[in-house]
């Protein structure tokens, strides 16, 4: 089992020349980024449809996830739930072979709440306020990728050519967050927050091999299936502080999401024989900060502008030293410090309540080159962008209703992002590379209570 498991992740250090991984291999890279780095939190409706820009504005639970002093700027107790509806649209293309897939996921997507505790008389601190909040995000994604004539593997009972490759991957991340926030002189809000992680993810991968008799094989990529339960810890800080009436200035900083990784894989012998292990690893995100600046006029307009920049690189480690080495020098040579901007604005009409937001995140892996093939069958040396997770854009807009005891609010989402998929290796050492264009679409409905 030991020497087993080594051969296993050497395979890891081709990736960093080559690109030569098994499927799981590639899938801990990529799920590094889409699961595990805190990316893809939802919250309640006002918080989606201005895309999560409340970094200087606070007043929502959800902006725990941003700055835990916006819990700070609550006068009220207020509870909510939320609801979210979600569709996912992929797009792969390889070569001029385009396959599209579409995935329908739902959930109870957000829950928490804010005790506002007045502070004693006299004194210029005005709230002390305890807030609580659950956000959980479904992770399933299914991508299908067609087939191309020209690729061929060469093996020792005959030719085959490349038929197609199936990933799908289903399960869920949440973050529990419990914060407390402090006003100061209605001028300055201090918060922070201990957040805790979970993640379960179940996920395959599959490819098809065409013999010369035009036999179709299926097989599961090695390492797949595989599932993994996971658990973390981070803890984050925050400010925000009124420069004017109007003008307000925040900034927070989250630590590394410190995940512990209980791993299940099958593994495939010479054979074709399939085993199942378990192996436990460690993964760290990066530490992040944000800067936030929000204009506020007369409560019945607001803008705010935050800036999310992530100040070092992950970390994965397992039992062995050596393995460590090859995810440390890949993670060295190939991510970048992401960073993400967003935009958000409210309008107020008497009790009715007008959202919407933009935000740009850039791909954190730098352009790769590799060997791969073309639309011929050919093998040539080239350079991918957006490699597994590429540039994200996200529109939202919103509406809301405040009852006064009761509100109201609902939201719409769009997020669309191309990247350059990976999706097999084979005996010809040479990988296959697809472009996959996704739209995500997620409807979200938030009740609340102020008390």
């Amino acid at each position: 089992m030991c020497c087993t498991m080594r051969k296993k992740y050497l395979a890891v250090l081709a990736f960093v020349c080559t690109l030569g991984v098994r499927a799981q291999d590639l899938s801990i890279i990529k799920n590094s980024a889409e699961v595990y780095s805190n990316s893809g939190i939802m919250g309640t409706a006002r918080y989606n449809a201005v895309v999560g820009a409340l970094g200087a504005l606070g007043g929502d639970v959800s902006s725990v996830n941003i700055n835990p002093a916006g819990l700070g700027v609550f006068v009220s107790s207020d509870f909510s739930g939320s609801y979210s509806f979600s569709n996912v649209e992929n797009t792969n293309v390889l070569f001029s072979n385009s396959v599209g897939s579409s995935t329908q996921k739902n959930n109870f997507s957000q829950l928490g709440g804010v005790m506002s505790f007045l502070a004693a008389r006299n004194s210029p601190w005005k709230f002390v306020n305890v807030g609580v909040n659950y956000s959980s995000s479904r992770i399933d994604d299914y991508i299908e990728t067609g087939g191309n004539d020209n690729i061929i593997y060469k093996y020792a009972n005959g030719n085959r050519t490349f038929g197609g490759h199936a990933y799908d991957r289903y399960g869920y991340v949440s973050k529990y967050s419990l914060g407390i926030g402090t006003n100061y002189d209605n001028r300055f809000y201090l918060g922070g927050s201990i957040n805790l992680h979970s993640a379960n993810i179940e996920q395959y991968d599959k490819y098809r091999l065409k013999d010369e008799a035009f036999n179709v094989n299926f097989f599961s990529n090695q390492g797949t299936p595989y599932s993994e339960i996971s658990r973390g810890f981070s803890a984050s800080f925050g400010v925000i502080g009124k420069v004017t009436p109007q003008f307000r200035l925040g900034a927070a900083i989250e630590s590394p999401t410190w995940w512990s990784i209980d791993r299940t894989f099958t593994y495939y012998n010479e054979k074709n024989n399939a085993s199942t292990y378990s192996e436990l690893t460690n993964f760290s995100s990066p530490l992040r900060t944000t800067f936030s600046a929000a204009y506020v006029y007369k409560k019945s307009f607001s803008v705010d502008i935050d800036y999310t920049l992530g100040l070092t690189k992950p970390s994965y480690t397992t039992k062995f030293q050596d393995t460590n080495k090859d995810y440390k020098s890949f993670y060295s040579e190939n991510y970048k410090n992401s960073s993400e901007v967003r935009v958000g604005a409210e309008y107020r009409i008497n009790q009715l309540r007008i959202r919407g937001g933009y935000s740009y995140a850039d791909s954190p892996y730098n352009n790769f080159p590799t060997n791969s093939y073309t639309a011929e069958g050919n093998v040539t040396n080239q350079s991918f962008s957006g490699l597994f997770v590429g540039e994200r854009n996200t529109i939202g807009a919103g509406l809301g209703y405040d009852f006064r005891s009761f509100y109201v609010d609902a939201a719409y989402q769009n997020i669309s992002s191309a990247y350059s998929n990976p999706i097999y290796y084979g005996a010809s050492g040479v990988t296959v590379i697809s472009k996959v264009n996704q739209k995500i679409n997620t409807f979200t409905m938030t009740l609340g209570w102020k008390f």
